[in-house]
């Protein structure tokens, strides 16, 4: 029978589902040693428990339970061992203890008890003891104050009995009930016994809330802000769904905003990605939760303002000037933009519609050459348009610039003009082979001499073709019956050896009529050369000197140029010159003949060919990671027109960078980069669709990294090669799945391009392969 006057008991030596013997103390409660003690996080004395900071990185120093509730008495779902640690995203106060919280791999939130510390490390009072050592699952609880036993954990069941403060009992249940923490046991009657023990606090309730702002407001676009980022399931992401009003939402992208040092989330929505629209924007907010749910939070509403252009004159030499225009990135109706320009002496009579070129920035570029002017010198007007979708054009500004009479005006040869290369009036054939070169000349005051060290003048140039991989190559090659064309001189040919060089001067080879030790050249070559020379210094202004008329071998080390007789060859130039200097030059009005690109035809290679799928490289298989190398060989091929396999590609970013199935599945960008440069062609970051759409125009393919989307499944990328341009449309090959190859909406692809990291290497996902 049982009496309120004393509580239950029976020997210590009882099991330890059993109550445990009731010892009396003094003022002081006694703790027994519990079975299964609940170990520290930290060692004693440890100040940063109490000087966590809100986030970051815990080093456990013992043993310690992970819970599913903040409370001791929840379900332990994992432990921690003394030396590893954790990174949490919460503190809180719960259960008279502090606590960390972190999202567990499961994507459910975790919570770990640290111990409560006076600066000595020690416990602060008799509760928390308890709480800290012995409220394990099982153990020995000492009271600190009287305690009711009840027949059911409620409190407003009658109490049974009483523990008075220093009395300990056996339990073999903790649990939670009516907000307070009991323990429980089978008493000797083999009834089941409930003792409250302490009240617990209450859990600070967490509702969803978020602040949104927008800030940095340009014409280019606006960073969305995200604070206060809070939900009751935990915030696994934060989306920032953005469009115009413009159409509608037809131009929608779910941005994905990063979180910040401070906890606040950021993205940048840029015009570029939303089809350029100005004007009003709108930008909602979701969470997805712990749980993978999409929840809307909150809005905000951006009004991004038009651009505003200007024309500028820059980068004035002695043949001509470039005209910039800004302010245009972000228009999504410009479909062309023009230059017209003329000498204002004269009226309109050398007026020429220039088309402007855009740059990776956004600004269109012309150059104005005063060649194609009839070489007329003075005050020249300068005005650019835009054309829109309509074909209406538009006034965007203009300028004008001076350029004084120079002393050589009207001596030389006509220059001739192939499209928009431009070559002295002496050549009388132009090698069009695609050969080594690049756009990014300097003011021209060097003529550079060269040999062929050979007798064969196909053999010679063949050197300098781009697929023939030497990465040579020069302006002009000169023989005894002819003067060869090759690079423009509006191009930097790579001949010299030293790039500054090369950007500042002209290269002329020269065909041997023997070999070595003697390396000579004939009579007639040194009469056509000399001509040569003669024109382009006249037409440059270049003095007929041994300061700016050079061998090869005094640019870097070198045999070249053989035996060419130097001082021979710039007395017989000085000669011509001479001529040249009574003789006016003809007027011409040479406008470069529209160039019509050439269209590549991309053969198709599946990266799942049983040929080489099942082909390792390094832990991963082919088939699975071998889009880069497959889309890399169907250009290789195309371009070339002999077969490029997707292993020859594979075998080579393999065995000579560490970008393909080294550092993971798949290839890195500069992969890419290393495997066009071994193939003789150029690359070219895109940074818009309007550059991948002009390189295709250009004849020039590209190859696109795609995140998720109709070609590959998050979290994975892809890549796919673009290899034509129709009405806003571009021709795809999908080495992963054929039968999405065809022609897909470039606005779509630019939206889904890859934002991962490999595959920005080089500054964008797109890059274009550039025959010359």
């Amino acid at each position: 029978m049982e009496t309120k006057a004393t509580p239950e008991v029976q020997p210590a030596s009882s099991k330890v589902e059993s109550p445990a013997t009731v010892s009396s103390s003094s003022s002081s409660p006694v703790v027994a040693p519990s079975v299964n003690p609940v170990r520290r996080a930290a060692t004693a004395g440890n100040p940063n428990v109490a000087t966590l900071p809100d986030s970051g990185t815990y080093v456990f120093e013992e043993k310690t339970d992970v819970h599913s509730q903040p409370n001791l008495s929840s379900t332990v779902v994992a432990t921690y061992q003394k030396g590893q640690s954790v990174i949490y995203d919460r503190l809180l106060s719960a259960d008279e203890r502090l606590w960390l919280s972190y999202i567990g791999a499961s994507g459910a939130r975790r919570y770990v008890a640290l111990p409560a510390q006076n600066q000595s490390g020690q416990t602060t009072d008799s509760v928390v003891a308890n709480t800290l050592n012995a409220l394990a699952p099982q153990g020995t609880y000492t009271f600190s104050k009287t305690a009711g036993v009840k027949n059911e954990a409620r409190l407003s069941s009658p109490d049974l009995a009483f523990y008075s403060p220093g009395q300990s009992v056996r339990y073999d249940r903790v649990l939670t009930a009516e907000n307070h923490r009991w323990i429980s046991y089978i008493s000797y009657s083999g009834s089941r016994r409930y003792v409250a023990i302490e009240e617990l606090p209450q859990v600070p309730k967490v509702e969803k809330t978020g602040q949104v702002s927008a800030v940095n407001v340009s014409s280019s676009g606006y960073d969305v802000i995200v604070k206060n980022v809070n939900h009751p399931a935990g915030v696994k992401e934060v989306l920032v769904p953005s469009w115009s009003e413009k159409n509608g939402q037809d131009d929608i992208i779910w941005h994905k905003a990063v979180k910040q040092s401070d906890g606040s989330y950021k993205v940048r929505i840029e015009t570029s990605q939303h089809k350029q629209d100005f004007g009003a924007y709108h930008s909602h907010v979701y969470y997805v939760t712990n749980q993978n749910k999409r929840e809307y939070v909150t809005e905000t509403k951006v009004v991004v303002p038009e651009p505003k252009t200007s024309v500028r004159v820059e980068n004035i030499t002695v043949v001509g000037f470039d005209v910039t225009i800004k302010g245009l990135a972000t228009n999504p109706d410009v479909r062309e933009v023009l230059v017209p320009t003329w000498t204002t002496n004269k009226g309109q009579d050398d007026l020429i519609w220039y088309k402007a070129l855009k740059q990776d920035d956004g600004s269109y570029k012309a150059r104005i050459d005063y060649s194609r002017h009839q070489y007329d010198f003075g005050n020249y007007t300068v005005h650019a348009y835009f054309k829109d979708s309509t074909g209406k054009m538009n006034w965007l500004g203009n300028t004008s610039v001076d350029f004084p009479k120079p002393s050589n005006y009207g001596k030389g040869y006509p220059v001739k003009w192939m499209g928009e290369k431009k070559y002295s009036g002496v050549v009388t054939h132009v090698d069009e082979n695609p050969v080594y070169s690049d756009t990014n000349r300097v003011n021209i005051d060097r003529i550079v001499i060269h040999h062929n060290a050979g007798m064969s003048d196909e053999g010679a140039r063949a050197t300098w073709y781009i697929r023939n991989g030497n990465e040579t190559s020069a302006h002009y090659q000169v023989i005894p019956d002819k003067v060869w064309g090759v690079v423009p001189e509006n191009e930097v040919a790579w001949h010299a050896g030293h790039y500054p060089t090369n950007q500042r001067s002209i290269g002329i080879e020269h065909l041997n009529n023997s070999l070595g030790p003697n390396w000579t050249i004939a009579e007639e070559t040194y009469r056509n050369s000399a001509k040569l020379i003669a024109d382009i210094s006249i037409r440059y202004n270049i003095p007929l000197d041994r300061t700016h008329v050079i061998g090869h071998d005094e640019v870097t080390e070198t045999l070249c140029p053989g035996g060419i007789d130097m001082d021979k060859l710039l007395s017989m130039a000085r000669a011509e010159r001479a001529k040249l200097e009574n003789t006016t030059m003809p007027k011409t009005s040479a406008v470069p003949s529209p160039v019509t690109p050439q269209k590549v035809e991309i053969p198709y290679y599946s990266q799942l060919d049983s040929r080489w799928s099942s082909k390792r490289y390094g832990h991963y298989l082919f088939g699975p990671t071998g889009c880069v190398p497959t889309s890399l060989a169907m250009i290789f091929t195309g371009l070339s027109g002999k077969t490029v396999l997707p292993t020859q590609v594979g075998d080579y970013i393999y065995q000579n960078t560490a970008a393909f199935n080294k550092l993971g599945p798949g290839t890195a960008s500069n992969g890419i980069a290393k495997a066009i440069d071994k193939w003789g062609y150029k690359y070219q970051v895109l940074k818009s669709p309007d550059a991948i759409k002009n390189s295709l125009l250009s004849g020039n393919p590209v190859l696109l990294a795609v995140g998720p989307s109709v070609f590959v499944n998050y979290p994975s990328t892809h890549e796919i090669v673009l290899s034509d341009y129709q009405n806003g449309k571009v021709k795809v090959s999908d080495p992963y799945t054929k039968s999405l190859s065809g022609w897909h909406s470039l606005d779509y692809l630019w939206n889904v391009r890859s934002r991962v990291a490999e595959d920005n290497e080089l500054g964008s996902p797109a890059i274009a392969v550039k025959r010359f």
